[in-house]
């Protein structure tokens, strides 16, 4: 049992030593599969190591020769020791008490059958192609793993070297908006500046046509108040006028009718006529002031446009 802990723990620090640069978790799991393997293995190699001093004496089948099915020399073919180098210094003399042991008792010792052997290398036949097909998938993850990491490394590359190409082939386009920008910025402030400028020189505009048309307005106002002065003066003295030659028409028509004989014309008729011509004349009056106030509305409306 210790022969088989000792055998187990070489084994298992060979197998660290080897699993080392194994750093994918698919090769972990494949390394963890091989130590069982390799237990199992192991385990087979120390029963047969074992029964070997047993086993010399018989005779040996081509037929079920492990050397013919797997072209790996049997157990029960080799004559030599089991070795001893990897083990401690307490644990070297262990092979040969066995063998001293099997060879004392060898008249008691169970040995197995020519079918038990070739059983077992049957089994170990099947492990040892199990074990190769997986030290091949083995190898071919790494090969595997090499090729994917050079594609990564080429495509990185080319990725790389495009976005060089695409970097210098957008830094017209870059200038390009950056002159833009600066253009926008730039027609932004004039743009600004020139609507200031406008708003201010329509307001002093609209400043000086206000006060010219209020001066405008006022004049026009005066000259109007004094043309309606002007006229009412006229016609008041015209008025005046015609009242009094109406008044002595009046006293000459009499006096010729009072001395005319027989004349029965009354001084009704000539009053009637004055005031006839008096209403004439404000009517006329009346539509010269309304026309004036026409004239003066319509000069408000073109100095308001």
């Amino acid at each position: 049992m210790s022969l088989f802990r000792l055998v187990v723990t070489s084994f298992k620090r060979k197998t660290v030593e080897e699993g080392e640069i194994l750093t994918t978790s698919g090769v972990a799991k494949q390394k963890k599969s091989d130590i069982e393997a390799m237990k199992v293995f192991t385990r087979r190699k120390v029963l047969n190591k074992s029964s070997a001093g047993a086993l010399m004496s018989l005779p040996s089948t081509k037929p079920s020769s492990p050397s013919v099915l797997t072209g790996i020399p049997s157990p029960i073919h080799q004559s030599q020791p089991v070795s001893t180098t990897s083990m401690g210094p307490g644990l070297a003399q262990e092979p040969q008490a066995i063998s001293e042991m099997t060879i004392a008792n060898k008249s008691t010792l169970a040995i197995p059958s020519t079918s038990t052997h070739l059983e077992n290398s049957r089994g170990f036949e099947k492990h040892t192609k199990t074990h190769n097909a997986e030290l091949e998938l083995e190898e071919h993850m790494r090969t595997h793993n090499a090729e994917l990491e050079e594609h990564l490394r080429t495509y990185n590359a080319e990725i790389q070297e495009q976005m060089r190409t695409y970097n210098i082939e957008l830094e017209p386009i870059r200038a390009h908006n950056e002159a833009l920008k600066k253009h926008i910025r730039t027609f932004g402030k004039e743009l600004r500046r020139h609507t200031k400028t406008y708003k201010a020189e329509l307001e002093n505009h609209m400043g000086t046509h206000n006060r010219a048309s209020k001066e405008q307005m006022k004049t026009h106002n005066a000259d109007i108040s004094e043309q309606m002065r002007t006229q009412n003066v006229e016609s008041k003295e015209h008025i005046r006028t015609y009242n009094a030659e109406s008044r002595e028409h009046m006293t000459s028509c009499n006096a010729e009718k009072t001395g005319e004989a027989g004349e029965i014309l009354t001084t009704s008729g000539v009053a009637k006529q004055k005031k006839s011509d008096i209403e004439a004349m404000k009517e006329s009056f009346y539509k010269e002031k309304s026309r004036d106030r026409e004239k003066r509305a319509k000069i408000q409306v073109s100095l308001t446009e």
